[in-house]
């Protein structure tokens, strides 16, 4: 079967078939419509590879040398090149997504923080937690002052981490 090489089509052609592949991306409604067409069109080792520029895009702009981007990830410094020059010359896709991927990675640690947090007053030794559940409405103050608290002390961790990162 002969190479396909997309600079024999012609350029009206090859903008007709990328802007159809565009349409076909924002036509799909959920996370399940987009995980069954890339599980369809890609193999896994492609979409981790997919993943892996933007984890090299996220860290760049985190401030990490190719080094030691390279030692994180074990990719080349190659493929860290050609995403830094993305990053430079455009980068506007990487730059939403890393947005948007860093807030949901804050907002699951904060989940996981506070999950914690509810298992270790479920695991003290006093029944007071049973009561709490038991009668949600009499204990509603202090339920939701649990749950602030576990909110503010999640985001608390989330903060410091992020400055004991920056100062490594």
């Amino acid at each position: 079967m002969p190479y396909f090489d997309l600079s024999k089509l012609p350029k009206k052609e090859r903008m007709k078939s990328i802007e159809e592949f565009y349409d076909v991306i924002t036509s799909l409604k959920n996370r399940k419509e987009v995980k069954d067409f890339l599980s369809d069109l890609l193999t896994p080792n492609e979409i981790v590879n997919l993943m892996r520029r933007v984890e090299i895009a996220l860290l760049l702009i985190s401030g990490l040398s190719y080094d030691e981007i390279h030692l994180s990830l074990g990719v080349s410094k190659d493929k860290i090149l050609h995403v830094h020059r993305k990053l430079i010359n455009e980068g506007r896709g990487y730059k939403i997504v890393i947005k948007r991927l860093l807030e949901k990675r804050k907002k699951k640690k904060i989940g996981e923080i506070k999950y914690q947090r509810k298992l270790a007053r479920l695991a003290k030794t006093y029944n007071i937690e049973s009561l709490k559940r038991k009668y949600p409405l009499h204990f509603l103050l202090v339920n939701l002052i649990d749950e602030l608290s576990d909110h503010l002390y999640a985001l608390s961790q989330v903060k410091s981490s992020k400055k004991n990162s920056k100062k490594k």
